[in-house]
């Protein structure tokens, strides 16, 4: 299953992970405007996240795993890179703001 960015038609993926069972819905979203990488987000208790891509998506949720929830972003610095060079984000609550920390 694909996204179609150009669209506006991302990859939606909510990933259970309080019970174990590894249960993961896919579908597809629209109204983002995304037309690369991906954002992915502990705060509705599953992990939730969207893409233009699978590797966008998988860097956005091993930032999340890396900082044990939150929100976090991930987007290609190279359209037609092998998928290694990215640009991600963490976006933290401090003193009633986000605060974003680029890594890459």
């Amino acid at each position: 299953m694909l996204a179609d960015p150009d669209r506006d038609i991302l990859k939606v993926a909510v990933i259970e992970r309080y019970h174990g069972t590894h249960h993961v819905g896919i579908g597809f979203v629209q109204g983002f405007g995304f037309r690369d990488g991906a954002i992915a987000s502990t705060v509705a208790h599953d992990l939730i996240v969207i893409g233009t891509d699978d590797a966008s998506m998988m860097l956005a949720i091993n930032k999340i795993i890396e900082m044990q929830g939150g929100l976090g972003g991930a987007i290609k610095k190279n359209r037609g890179t092998s998928g290694k060079s990215f640009h991600a984000s963490q976006f933290s609550r401090a003193a009633g703001y986000f605060r974003v920390k680029n890594h890459g």
